[in-house]
């Protein structure tokens, strides 16, 4: 039987391979379990939870648990710190998962909670939506990275529907394959996926629209760009740096209830 872990650091990276110099794939935030799938002297390949995404951290980096929830709160945008038994705290990020309804205790050392936590939801998408915004305006560029010191593309779409308890994949071409396909930019609410793709046809590049002509993504940093159906045009180099591919609805009327403010 696989061994349940969860990460206990603020931010750890996972990488393709059992090496510092491997590529880094995606993180894992405090909080978010795995299985462990193969352990060698420093390293451990791990399966992650929410999504499903395989790579390797290295020892020291985690605590093993007795099994997962699927009742759990986030850090919210006010950010966060835990001070795991006499340790000294350290910050968390927004995205950080807990459990909502019983105290987390890792490796016998109970995590005592400072900061903003949430719930997640889509009942306050319309308040919300604009503070995430806010929140990751500015953020760097990191290949891999999922949090606001770092988030690439898809971490940053991927963040923000958590925030609304909705489940993407890690990368942007997964992330394509989910929910359903909005035929023309005029036809889009905030909140929509806007994909992108390269000479080969290969999806490599998302964003979330604000609306029917502006799009947050992650390039260089977490930015505010115009779209129409050529692609995201970048109003400083004055130049298309994105083909827009195809347009996806996450937010569909089976996940919402009636009354919920998405416009």
């Amino acid at each position: 039987m696989k061994r349940q872990a969860v990460c206990s650091l603020s931010v750890i990276p996972l990488r393709s391979e059992p090496s510092h110099r491997s590529e880094q794939v995606s993180q894992l935030l405090f909080g978010e379990y795995f299985s462990v799938l193969e352990e060698r002297s420093e390293w451990i390949l791990v399966k992650c939870a929410d999504p499903a995404y395989e790579g390797w951290i290295q020892r020291g980096q985690y605590a093993t648990i007795a099994e997962s929830s699927n009742d759990f709160s986030i850090v919210n945008i006010g950010d966060a710190t835990v001070r795991i038994g006499d340790h000294k705290p350290f910050p968390l990020l927004h995205g950080c998962v807990l459990p909502s309804t019983e105290q987390l205790v890792l490796d016998g050392n109970v995590c005592k909670i400072h900061g903003s936590l949430r719930k997640p939801s889509l009942l306050d998408f319309a308040d919300e939506f604009p503070k995430l915004i806010d929140y990751y305006v500015g953020a760097p560029y990191l290949w891999g990275g999922r949090s606001r010191f770092g988030v690439d593309c898809s971490g940053l779409v991927q963040l923000i529907y958590r925030h609304f308890a909705i489940s993407l994949y890690r990368d942007a071409s997964q992330q394509a394959s989910q929910g359903d396909t909005v035929d023309f930019l005029q036809e889009t609410k905030a909140g929509d996926l806007a994909f992108f793709d390269n000479e080969e046809g290969h999806i490599t590049h998302v964003g979330i629209l604000i609306d029917k002509e502006t799009i947050l993504h992650a390039s260089g940093s977490v930015r505010i760009d115009r779209i129409d159906t050529t692609g995201i045009y970048h109003s400083e180099l004055k130049t298309y740096t994105h083909r827009l591919r195809i347009i996806k609805r996450m937010l569909t009327d089976e996940l919402l209830k009636p009354g919920d403010p998405v416009k």
